[in-house]
């Protein structure tokens, strides 16, 4: 599945080869729901893979593909437990430049999260597999340095809610595995 996103995310590139973008991101995730924050130590690094093409004009069109992986402890009983996050997602984004080698971009999409929990906890489901529907919106800075290669500075932020999260006996919880992501990313455009 995660290679099947990466060559995804390579789609435009491949398809409209005088117009687009390849990257590779990293930054750091902090989870939107206070329950993950507190388990998962307050978000942890991400690396993200994102391609994008020119639509019209400053109109462009992007795929993208993040990985979150993350151990902590359950609340009040300190069993471990841990997350993976695999988020892909693709929409619309609109550069607006600065100068030649400067522009800002504000974007929006729907992504498609696969979560895998491992909880130790002997009342809980040890194994959860969901995935589900959410929305990403962007906003960042791309920097040109040399003629074909960029820095990005990101923000991005994911809302997705994940349903029978810890389930107990008829008890289902629900959790928005969602939330900002920012760091710095680096590619090229040809």
């Amino acid at each position: 599945m995660k290679y099947w996103s990466l060559i995804l995310c390579a789609m435009p590139a491949l398809l409209w080869g005088d117009r687009f973008t390849m990257q590779v991101r990293g930054g750091f995730f902090y989870p939107a729901s206070s329950e993950a924050s507190n388990i998962y130590k307050k978000g942890g690094s991400e690396y993200e893979t994102e391609s994008s093409v020119r639509l019209y004009n400053h109109l462009n069109f992007w795929v993208n593909f993040n990985y979150f992986q993350r151990h902590g402890f359950s609340r009040g009983r300190h069993d471990p437990t841990s997350i993976h996050l695999y988020p892909l997602s693709g929409g619309l984004k609109y550069a607006v430049p600065v100068d030649d080698d400067v522009s800002v971009y504000i974007g929006v999409g729907p992504s498609y999260t696969w979560a895998n929990i491992h909880d130790e906890a002997p009342d809980l489901k040890r194994h959860i597999h969901r995935r589900e529907w959410g929305a990403v919106s962007k906003l960042g800075l791309t920097y040109f340095f040399v003629r074909h290669f960029f820095l990005d500075v990101y923000a991005d932020y994911y809302y997705t809610r994940i349903s029978g999260v810890h389930e107990s006996g008829a008890l289902t919880h629900s959790v928005d595995v969602g939330g900002l992501r920012a760091g710095l990313g680096v590619g090229a455009s040809f």
